[in-house]
């Protein structure tokens, strides 16, 4: 029994787990830029309609990340139309020119990291008509089928 309980502590330290000693829970990284993330309120254009599907990335992020998660979104755009999708990059100037090729496709606003949070990870997430989130999705490389699982409940979210 010792050793499972060592087996399961080594994991928690390994993957990142952090123990919050007042509120004993364990605390993922995920969890705890889900916990920062929720607490943004984005900003939203007048040609995107509400509830809606945003992306947020950076370019200091995986490359081969961010290429699966925009093709991904380019065939999920097709199902639920450009005005319900809003992608925002964080860029910095001399990338701006990269920036419009790569998203010409999609409704998209730069704003840099100093005036809105940026994770670690690149990030879905659902936002109501007041900007809020209401769903957070971080993608994994490889794992598309997660990510068309994700935007299932999306679409179902966004015909609500």
């Amino acid at each position: 029994m010792n050793n499972i309980r060592a087996l399961i502590l080594i994991f928690l330290v390994f993957s990142g787990c952090k123990r919050n000693v007042n509120q004993k829970q364990l605390h993922t990284p995920e969890m705890m830029m889900e916990q920062t993330v929720s607490s943004i309120v984005f900003p939203i254009p007048d040609s995107i309609e509400t509830p809606a599907l945003i992306y947020r990335y950076s370019d200091n992020m995986c490359e081969g990340c961010i290429f699966e998660d925009i093709e991904n979104l380019k065939v999920f755009q097709k199902k639920i139309g450009k005005d319900r999708i809003l992608v925002l990059p964080a860029f910095s100037s001399r990338s701006r020119v990269r920036m419009r090729y790569e998203l010409a496709d999609f409704n998209h606003c730069n704003i840099s990291s100093d005036s809105l949070v940026v994770t670690q990870q690149q990030f879905f997430a659902v936002i109501n008509s007041n900007g809020k989130v209401e769903m957070i999705f971080f993608p994994r490389m490889g794992y598309s089928s997660l990510t068309q699982a994700y935007f299932n409940e999306v679409e179902k979210r966004l015909q609500k």
